[in-house]
């Protein structure tokens, strides 16, 4: 059986605790797992860290299925360093891992880690066909030396019902307030800026654009209020998600105007937090009727945003 291949971001020093999962999105549910994670971790004066797969597992044992991530690699190792852990773990699932038994998982994976405690909520499975359950795992951890706590799952409103899957659907459906609740911040899409057709200019209205795939989760079609950051300084805007039908377009891109910029942006990094959604995306039957709702847009989404 091959090694694993892991590539490691923080300090990774000798003993530690662990948890192991997707994490995409980095939602509510992560972030309380992952300090509880810390907290054990401090009472054993252990290093304590995050494991994760690139990519995600659906995409190698079902690569037909119908699956966007919430967030680029890059954000989630961001989020994760950013509730505090020491370091982060990515490893590189294929077939192979698929493919192996939880026992034969540990233990290449002990090869790598000294992780003395492994952390994880109580409806965790892992291996082929998720035949290691809680049960199983604590089998597993008398024979390979570590300890096994699990985390309840939580009762209350903020936690019983956050799953990435749920928070997809959020965003699909355009309810943005309840992606965000869940998400615990403001869903964010970054990417570098392209060099759109100048139709925004043109109007009055220039814009910033993003190319989307379906690599990625699209948030419903139509207009959001949102912020921008460009160059570590964060603006008022509003985001049009769509495929522009009045130009007769069928790309859908991310097109955002910024309040009170004046710059192009071309070719930086630029973020969008996505605040709240005000509109369907509607096929004008001109430019002045496109003008006169992006007027309107632009007044409500001042008001959500001061």
């Amino acid at each position: 059986m091959d090694d694993l291949s892991l590539k490691h971001y923080g300090n990774q020093i000798g003993e530690c605790a662990i948890t192991i999962g997707v994490f995409d999105g980095v939602h509510l549910g992560h972030s309380f797992l992952i300090n509880q994670l810390i907290q054990q971790a401090q009472l054993l004066n252990l290093k304590h860290g995050v494991i994760t797969f690139e990519p995600h597992p659906i995409k190698i044992i079902n690569p037909k299925a119908d699956f966007s991530y919430i967030q680029k690699i890059e954000e989630k190792v961001q989020e994760l360093s950013n509730i505090g852990v020491d370091f982060i773990s990515i490893l590189q699932f294929d077939r192979q891992i698929s493919e192996m038994t939880g026992h034969q998982f540990f233990k290449k994976l002990k090869e790598h880690i000294d992780f003395k405690l492994l952390l994880v909520g109580e409806d965790f499975k892992l291996g082929k066909n998720r035949e290691a359950g809680i049960q199983v795992i604590e089998e597993i951890s008398k024979e390979l030396n570590f300890k096994m706590q699990t985390i309840p799952l939580q009762n209350d409103d903020a936690f019983i019902a956050v799953s990435s899957t749920k928070i997809r659907k959020f965003l699909k459906d355009g309810n943005i307030v309840l992606a965000n609740n869940n998400l615990g911040r403001l869903f964010s899409i970054t990417d570098i800026v392209k060099q759109g057709d100048q139709r925004g200019r043109q109007l009055g209205f220039p814009t910033i654009n993003f190319d989307l795939t379906n690599d990625y989760i699209i948030p419903k079609k139509g207009v959001y209020a949102t912020f921008t950051k460009i160059d570590d300084k964060k603006y008022k805007s509003i985001t049009n998600i769509g495929i522009r039908p009045t130009f007769g377009k069928t790309d859908v891109l991310a097109e955002t105007h910024v309040f009170d910029y004046n710059g192009d942006a071309y070719s930086s990094a630029v973020t969008i937090f996505f605040v709240d959604f005000i509109r369907n995306e509607v096929h004008f039957n001109n430019e002045s009727e496109l003008m006169n709702q992006i007027n309107q847009d632009i007044i409500i989404a001042k008001k959500i945003l001061s």
